[in-house]
């Protein structure tokens, strides 16, 4: 049988990586993203907020308006060749939004004016789910413009990428909402027109008529395209429903991350109607089961008594963290269904964090580990 993640890698157009803080969910987005490309895939890998020392590995920075292709000497290194291709991106929401109003303006004129417009540089706090939606957006471009073959997406924390998954669904609610267009200009009815004079009365002791006057000049300028994003919000949600789709959670064996995957795979997920496709148990010791304990090496080991002893008493703690871990493995395992999978990933010495750890964590997932 294929390995679970060599399989998924292989055949699928998006996997998004979710999972708790400090899983090493970037790592392992990044490091799937290089198997994928040494497979001969064109491959993208959206992340959100990666370590600074692994953006400056991958060669990346904020603010870029296109991914970044990974250059030929970093190609070299990590072993991409052929037709195979890595590119990153890391996710900034303000030129996605940007891009959004370039596209869907109705002429030069009120795109300009709507970029320049002091509210809209505060759109994603007007907007609740606004900042998500960009980074669902972003994915659901670069995959409709067929660049690539697998696009892998790094997801926030869990608990917040709840937020992050749904964003589809919240803003077509938001964009929906009749609430909204109340405060676009409109000569429908004189009654409309002087409920609209009693709010900006309102909103002016409440912000002052400058804020007033932009906030309503964004809105004007805005409204028009709400439709065309709620119908777009609607097939990014058929996108994360597809069966080109793969969510996979990352986790590792301490406590508050299980409880995270748990929480995750079990209930956002299915809330979401998402499909789940397996479980990452990273950082794991469950391979130095086998190990020899140091008093049993042959040949034996030429210490003094005192460092044997030291030694001993290691190798003690790390047998007592691997019986924990094998039980919080059972108990991830016993809760798999629908064909889910469950892999390990083994403690990187240092770190994920350089080439090197990157090319050898992406040959652990090219075996995936069971």
């Amino acid at each position: 049988m294929t390995a679970p993640l060599k399989h998924i890698l292989k055949q699928q157009r998006i996997i998004v990586c979710c999972g708790a803080g400090g899983a090493g969910k970037t790592s392992v987005s990044a490091s799937m993203a290089l198997a994928a490309a040494r497979a001969g895939r064109r491959t993208l890998v959206v992340t959100i907020d990666p370590a600074r020392r692994l953006a400056e590995t991958l060669g990346v920075a904020r603010s870029l308006e296109e991914p970044l292709p990974l250059d030929a000497a970093r190609r070299k290194i990590v072993g991409i060749s052929g037709s195979g291709e890595l590119h990153v991106w890391l996710l900034d929401p303000q030129i996605v939004s940007d891009r959004v109003v370039r596209r869907l303006a109705k002429n030069p004129e009120e795109r300009e004016r709507l970029l320049n417009n002091p509210m809209y540089r505060n759109v994603s706090a007007m907007v609740a789910g606004m900042q998500e939606y960009t980074a669902v957006q972003a994915m659901y471009e670069f995959t409709e413009s067929g660049r690539y073959d697998l696009i892998i997406l790094d997801t926030p924390p869990s608990r917040n990428a709840l937020n992050f998954l749904s964003a589809p669904r919240r803003i077509s609610r938001f964009l929906d909402g009749r609430m909204l267009r109340f405060f676009v200009p409109d000569e429908a009815s004189l009654l409309r027109r002087a409920s609209l004079k009693m709010v900006h009365a309102v909103l002016d002791v409440a912000f002052g008529t400058e804020a007033r006057q932009d906030l309503l000049a964004f809105l004007d300028l805005f409204s028009h395209i709400l439709d065309r994003l709620g119908s777009n919000a609607k097939e990014i949600q058929k996108l994360f429903r597809d069966k080109s789709t793969s969510f996979v959670v990352v986790t590792t064996p301490a406590q508050e991350a299980l409880d995270e995957a748990n929480y995750f795979g079990n209930k956002s997920l299915s809330e979401l109607e998402l499909p789940l496709s397996g479980y990452i148990f990273n950082r794991s010791l469950l391979e130095h089961r086998t190990y020899s304990w140091p008093s049993e090496v042959h040949p034996p080991l030429k210490l003094a008594p005192r460092a044997m002893d030291e030694l001993e008493y290691l190798a003690a703690r790390e047998e007592s963290q691997i019986e924990w871990q094998e039980e919080q493995y059972k108990k991830l395992a016993s809760t798999l269904k629908n064909g889910e999978f469950l892999v390990t990933l083994p403690v990187i010495n240092g770190g994920v964090n350089d080439l090197e750890s990157l090319r050898q964590m992406a040959q652990l997932i090219e075996g995936s580990a069971v």
